[in-house]
């Protein structure tokens, strides 16, 4: 892992919670770990997909865990909030193990949240800047 940020798994339990990982809430029970890996593959490199189930019964509890190669492409997910995929509506967050102070984080996150979508919206305006020049100097 690179400086922690990954997600590890032993067995099927994930061990670690990173920058790169995501919580999904509101999969469908129709889904599997591949065709969600499959879909979140079309945002950026995933790492690993755990879709999380009932220990009895073995059936999905409608929520999971992505985590990314890239740091950039969680938080970009994280600021979306919601995705639609086969017809629900997930909510995408930050991941954190039950009973871990997240509380504390959320400002920091926050900060961090809006820097990057300064970034972002900066380089799509240059992006624009750039296209529009080019078809200038081609009329």
């Amino acid at each position: 892992p690179v400086d922690g940020q990954r997600v590890r798994s032993v067995g099927s339990k994930m061990t670690t919670f990173g920058e790169s990982t995501v919580f999904v809430g509101g999969v469908s029970y129709k889904v599997d770990e591949g065709s969600l890996r499959s879909f979140f593959s079309s945002f950026g490199e995933v790492d690993e997909v755990k879709i999380i189930c009932d220990r009895d019964t073995g059936k999905s509890k409608g929520f999971g865990f992505v985590t990314f190669r890239d740091v950039d492409t969680a938080n970009e997910l994280k600021l979306m909030g919601v995705l639609e995929y086969q017809g629900k509506m997930m909510n995408i967050s930050g991941a954190f193990r039950k009973g871990d102070d997240h509380t504390q984080q959320a400002p920091q996150v926050q900060t961090h949240q809006q820097r990057l979508m300064q970034q972002q919206l900066q380089w799509r305006h240059q992006q624009v800047q750039q296209q529009q020049q080019q078809q200038q100097q081609q009329q």
